[in-house]
């Protein structure tokens, strides 16, 4: 007697696995998972990069540029002691 099995249970168990040991899905699928907000930005990028032209896809960028620094705050200089600033040597003009 022969038992029915069907394809579209195999396709899925074989889709399963294959996604299971591949390294590059298993790399994005944790980085995703890790950082969604990241993974979603740069997904987004890539999409505008195929649909906008090279101006256009400029002035994109600079305005992402520009919202993403502004919600970052600035770089903060370490005082060390007798008022020394963190950073390279200042040279002095005489």
């Amino acid at each position: 007697m022969t038992k029915y099995v069907d394809l579209k249970l195999i396709k899925q168990e074989l889709e399963k696995i294959r996604k299971s040991k591949h390294f590059g899905y298993q790399r994005v699928k944790d980085r995703a998972i890790r950082n969604p907000t990241t993974f979603a930005e740069h997904k987004n990028i890539v999409k505008q990069r195929k649909n906008l032209s090279n101006d256009r896809f400029a002035t994109f960028i600079t305005q992402l540029q520009k919202n993403h620094d502004t919600s970052l705050p600035g770089p903060k200089t370490i005082k060390h002691g007798k008022g020394r600033e963190s950073g390279p040597p200042k040279k002095n003009h005489d």
